[in-house]
């Protein structure tokens, strides 16, 4: 199969589901809380099967944010998933250097241009098809706790090609043992995570951004841009040798389940090592950084050093994956692990200790206090934007224009209903009088009465908050 075909699947895939414990009465997934990620691969088959039985229990497929959700499902313990292209996928183009021409927007059948503009370029959306293609993961329970209430659930988790190598290998145990367990679940993502730079983090509960999206890239922590570029390179290693993408990810898998590892470095140019993956990483890296004007040092300075050291190996020399390899736990799911938790004074089975609604990691990520709820109400940026409100948009509350496209965040209209954030949040003047506020920026209609809050009043003088009103004269 053509390469240019393959290497333009956007291979990130985060897939986002919730649900149960580990071992608990009558459990049931339900969907997603909220989490969205632009365009990453929509209209993928997802099935479900039972961890170590893998017998199937249902199936869905992702929407167009690249998002899925299972509904009403009853299932007690782990869950193997499976991610499948069709002939419908849609993919985004995350290859630095472009996916290729596309003659008359045609390029194979089933296959084109979506944009028709006769080039993907990076962020591009296209038609996708491949029958090969697959992406798995292993994902456990957990327990998490929001105020009083404890509540179990399956929490957000992502698929990727690493979570892919970690759920081979962990299926391989299962065929030999006759079964898994928790620990060859949190072993086998420990070790990926190691060999890829990402020591500590568990791939599968780590959500990477879409790579090709400015405001998600500026929003998240440098491990997870890391993870996204990572992502990315592993497509864009197809481009440039003679392998697809399934080749790639197949060869990555082989070595890792079967060797324990992957080869650091090699004579040979069509070899996929660690080193050549990282330096495509910083590639990818560069090019978030000069195109949507993320900031990306931290994440280049780690990935140079990761490729350097792998680089200076023998050619051929196996990089093994340790033993010793830790997931660092963080039971809450607010991106601070429990023992950072413990020497910040914060709760670790609450994700927003001071219910100031910004989560305990996101405080710390931007210099906010977790124990206080009182800088929810801060405007660091001078923005006209609260820190809490930033944080429900997905924005940075360091930064006034958090996308860089000349207009400050206050200023922004995301859900496209004529009224700026600052106007949804704390209100102004129409030439009906003063309006309050207190409508959603996320929700062109927060009253779900038919005429949009920016209709209402800019030009019906009506209450947005109101349905009753919406059928006025």
């Amino acid at each position: 199969m053509d390469k240019l075909h393959l290497k333009v699947l956007w291979i990130i895939s985060l897939i986002i589901v919730s649900g149960c414990d580990l071992l608990p009465e009558d459990a049931v997934l339900t969907s997603s809380q909220g989490i969205v990620n632009k365009g990453i691969m929509s209209n993928a088959e997802v099935n479900a099967y039972k961890a170590n039985t893998l017998e199937f229990v249902k199936r869905t497929y992702t929407k167009a944010d690249g998002t899925f959700s299972f509904e009403e499902v009853e299932h007690e313990g782990a869950l193997y998933i499976e991610v499948k292209t069709t002939s419908q996928t849609l993919s985004t183009c995350d290859s630095a250097t472009g996916c290729g021409n596309f003659l008359g927007g045609l390029k194979l059948p089933g296959e084109f241009d979506a944009n028709l503009d006769g080039v993907v370029n990076f962020g591009d959306i296209h038609y996708y098809n491949n029958v090969d293609f697959l992406l798995t993961a292993f994902i456990k329970p957990r327990v998490k706790a929001v105020d009083e209430d404890s509540f179990t659930t399956f929490g957000t988790f992502a698929v990727t090609p690493l979570t892919h190598l970690a759920a081979q290998k962990v299926k391989k145990i299962g065929e030999e043992q006759g079964g898994i367990t928790e620990g060859d679940v949190d072993l086998a993502n420990a070790q990926v995570a190691e060999l890829f730079g990402l020591d500590g983090i568990d791939i599968t509960r780590t959500i990477p951004p879409d790579v090709t999206n400015a405001k998600q890239m500026d929003a998240v922590s440098d491990k997870q841009k890391m993870y996204s570029a990572l992502n990315a390179a592993v497509a864009s290693a197809a481009d440039s040798t003679s392998k697809t993408l399934v080749e790639v990810i197949d060869g990555l898998t082989a070595s890792f389940v079967d060797d324990g590892g992957v080869v650091g470095n090699s004579d040979t140019s069509d070899d996929i090592t660690l080193a050549y993956l990282l330096w495509l990483a910083d590639d990818i890296a560069d090019k978030v950084e000069s195109e949507l004007l993320v900031n990306m040092n931290t994440v280049q300075q780690k990935l140079n050093e990761e490729a350097t050291e792998n680089d200076a190996l023998p050619a051929g020399e196996l990089v093994q994956a340790s033993e010793q390899a830790q997931i660092i736990i963080d039971t809450d799911g607010d991106d601070l692990s429990d023992e950072r938790e413990e020497e910040l004074g914060t709760n670790p089975q609450n994700p927003d200790t001071d219910n100031d609604k910004m989560p305990d990691g996101w405080e710390v990520v931007y210099s906010l206090d977790p124990l206080d709820p009182t800088d929810a109400l801060s405007d660091i940026d001078n923005d006209m934007l609260k820190a809490h409100q930033e944080y429900y948009l997905s924005l940075n509350p360091t930064l006034n224009d958090t996308d860089h496209n000349q207009v400050m965040d206050a200023y922004e209209d995301p859900d496209n209903d004529g009224l700026n954030n600052h106007e949804e949040f704390d209100g102004g003047e129409s030439e009906y009088g003063i309006y309050p506020g207190g409508t959603d920026p996320l929700n062109p209609d927060s009253d779900g009465g038919g005429r949009s809050d920016g209709m209402e009043v800019n030009y019906d003088g009506t209450d947005p908050l109101d349905s009753t009103d919406d059928s006025l004269p």
